[in-house]
């Protein structure tokens, strides 16, 4: 495996010279989550260039101005919100109802394994199989949300707060953010690795932030647990194909996972340099609010296939596999090689408008932790339309709550 040293230690003293002023930033859970996008932004779109036989100069100066731009808009937007006067809120409603909100969000998540009738995969769990998943998906058409996805997602928005109320009861937590995960395992017979880990994510962080006396425990287990994960996950690559895994060690599996999970900068040569889907992807942005079944566009949205339908040069109807494009390259393939910086833009203002929107009360902290990981973890590796509907759609859900319920003004 080729390996640039001077590029790979290069692109990494940039992006933390680009991103320094994070260090000095007094907010620390707003400092731990960029320092987590500025991570994982350099090891999906920075750390695999490195590993290219012949690197692009054209995707490495796209690199270092897509870095500084989103580093300069993360700054710019430091102080973005949706403007909510403290009254009541979506945050008051969801603990006074919490227990019936658990329960609705656990039957939805629950509904679609009845109605494939799959639910003795609940008791005998089907092995993972990624191309059953992608067999039955057709990505010729938009795919819309249903009404039952529709309301799930609502309920989701309504979930996330509720959860507060059991943040002093760790196994609680971490079985409500697991039953939902192991119950789409049962209907859909696969789970993306980084899927899987931002939504056990999610109650780790959420038990250390709130139960001091288990951070140590959380740490120790965590670090001794990364070895045997990098394993796992590198077997899994073989397995959700249907193939027979190798046996391989820690170090070989390293290996064999940054070869699979770094590579996406050598999609950028194929690549068009006109903006391609601009129109779609403005059109997408400014109706994700609205149900899925209520947006009968001809224009197609399913942009990771479209970008793997573009650079394998295959139609839609043979995608068999769907090639994820990073953060950089999907600012390309959507804006162009000259505009590509729009993306940055756009997405600098997502997460600042998100986190402070939700960091004005510790009642928001759960939905808060929740939506930035997946900011943070996923959109590097998946782009933004994988990480932008749920965002989009609890910022629209916490304003029509704000204004179409009674307001009384909260004791301070």
């Amino acid at each position: 495996m080729t390996i640039h040293i001077e590029l790979l230690i290069g692109l990494l003293v940039y992006t933390l010279f680009v991103f320094h002023w994070v260090f000095k930033e007094v907010d620390r859970i707003l400092k731990i989550f960029i320092l987590i996008l500025v991570a994982f932004f350099y090891i999906y779109c920075g750390l695999g260039v490195a590993y290219l036989q012949h690197p692009d100069n054209g995707y490495i100066l796209s690199y270092i101005i897509y870095a500084a731009t989103l580093s300069f808009f993360l700054k710019r937007f430091e102080k973005k919100r949706v403007r909510i006067p403290m009254s009541q809120s979506i945050s008051d409603y969801s603990l006074k109802w919490s227990t019936w909100i658990i329960v609705l969000y656990m039957l939805l998540s629950l509904i679609p394994l009845i109605t494939a009738g799959k639910m003795s995969n609940l008791i005998s769990p089907p092995p993972p199989a990624i191309g059953d998943v992608i067999a039955d998906t057709d990505f010729e058409e938009n795919r819309m949300s249903n009404i039952l996805q529709t309301i799930t997602s609502f309920v989701y928005v309504f979930f996330l707060f509720a959860v507060f109320k059991y943040v002093k009861k760790p196994w609680l937590i971490f079985i409500l953010f697991f039953l939902p995960l192991y119950m789409a395992y049962c209907k859909n017979g696969y789970l993306a690795r980084s899927g899987t880990a931002f939504k056990l994510m999610i109650p780790l962080s959420i038990i250390y932030y709130f139960n001091p006396k288990t951070r140590k425990a959380i740490l120790i287990s965590t670090l001794s647990a990364i070895p045997f994960i990098i394993i796992l996950f590198a077997a899994y690559v073989d397995i959700r194909h249907g193939e027979n895994s190798e046996n391989l060690g820690f170090v070989d599996s390293l290996n064999y996972l940054i070869e699979s999970e770094t590579g996406y900068p050598r999609w950028y040569t194929l690549l068009k340099t006109e903006a391609q889907y601009a129109y779609n992807y403005i059109i997408w942005l400014l109706t994700l609010p609205l149900p899925g079944f209520l947006k009968p566009f001809e224009m197609n949205f399913n942009f990771n296939a479209l970008f793997t339908a573009d650079v394998l040069g295959i139609s839609l109807a043979n995608i068999n596999s769907i090639s994820l494009p990073g953060l950089v390259n999907e600012g390309v393939f959507i804006f162009g090689k000259y505009f590509f910086f729009i993306h940055a833009i756009i997405f600098a203002y997502v997460f600042m408008l998100l986190y402070n929107t939700l960091r004005t009360g510790k009642c928001n902290y759960v939905a808060l932790f929740a939506l930035m990981l997946q900011l943070s973890l996923l959109t590097c590796r998946a782009g933004s339309t994988g990480t932008f509907p749920m965002v989009i759609k609890t910022l629209f859900v916490i304003l029509l709550f704000y204004y179409f319920t009674p307001r009384k003004k909260r004791i301070m």
